[in-house]
């Protein structure tokens, strides 16, 4: 994340966790989160949900590259929803 070292609208990130530790995945997500307090916008892209930050208002869910879902994260991140996902991702493999 050394792009966070100069001021930023955006920051672009993916799987940005995948390879640290949980102390540093921890400071990863106060970083963040703090970001997006202060009105930097976030493009993150997760395999999973919970590592959805409560400051992300908007999710956006995809499935074999195409958008399958799009809309406030209350109404996206339902376990009807993602269990819906996880039968397309497995019907793909």
């Amino acid at each position: 994340m050394r792009g966070l070292c100069t001021p930023a609208e955006a920051v672009i990130a993916r799987r940005a966790s995948n390879a640290l530790d949980l102390a540093a995945q921890r400071d990863l997500r106060e970083t963040l989160r703090r970001l997006a307090q202060d009105g930097t916008g976030l493009v993150l892209g997760h395999a999973s949900s919970g590592d959805i930050l409560p400051e992300i208002e908007r999710v956006i869910l995809m499935s074999g590259g195409r958008i399958v879902g799009d809309g406030p994260r209350a109404e996206l991140l339902t376990e009807a929803r993602l269990s819906e996902l996880l039968v397309r991702r497995a019907d793909r493999a």
